[in-house]
């Protein structure tokens, strides 16, 4: 089984991942976030391939437990290739669109997945990162963001749920998820 939780900052999406972990048995926690702010430009690049890389490698395993029925093995992706596609495109980076829908596909056609996508509404997000004291993104880029998830998602051939966090604690979406990862 692979759960990929995905969504824009502050949305208890490595909160949630960190829980599953240990509340489901047989897993493994992937982490894929954003790269370190104080990368040069070619490093972001270089990172930004070795992270293709990375997905590359994770469906071949994927594939591989698929292909043998070993689904009692359940990852865990905190973010994947549609964050990718996001904070790209937020920067000004370009990527190649192709490259994501070919993963989606590949993906959906492993017989257990799920993508959750943690969302909140854009003045909730720019008050958790006030919170925090991290001023990242403005409320112009927090709200593109939130629409250019809704936009590469839209296009999934996963099964995908929306899990709002906007009035929510991480243990009340922490639940629902599960409830909905278990079915």
């Amino acid at each position: 089984m692979l759960v990929i939780l995905e969504g824009p900052d502050l949305c208890y999406k490595t909160t949630i991942a960190i829980a599953l972990e240990k509340f489901l048995h047989s897993s493994k926690l992937i982490t894929s976030g954003g790269p370190p702010r104080e990368l040069s430009e070619e490093q972001i690049d270089l990172w930004s391939k070795c992270r293709l890389d990375m997905f590359y490698q994770l469906y071949q395993s994927l594939y591989m437990l698929n292909k043998y029925g070993i689904d009692r093995v359940r990852l865990i992706m905190d973010r994947f290739i549609w964050s990718h596609a996001v904070y790209s495109e937020l920067v000004g980076r370009e990527f190649d669109l192709q490259y994501i829908k070919n993963y989606d596909d590949k993906i959906s056609k492993l017989s257990i997945n799920k993508l959750c996508v943690l969302t909140a509404s854009p003045k909730t997000i720019t008050e958790r990162y006030k919170q925090r004291g991290d001023y990242k993104f403005d409320d112009k880029q927090i709200i593109k963001a939130v629409d250019l998830y809704k936009k590469y998602i839209s296009q999934s051939k996963l099964p995908v749920k929306y899990f709002d966090t906007t009035n929510k604690s991480s243990i009340e979406v922490l639940l629902e998820v599960i409830e909905w990862v278990e079915k």
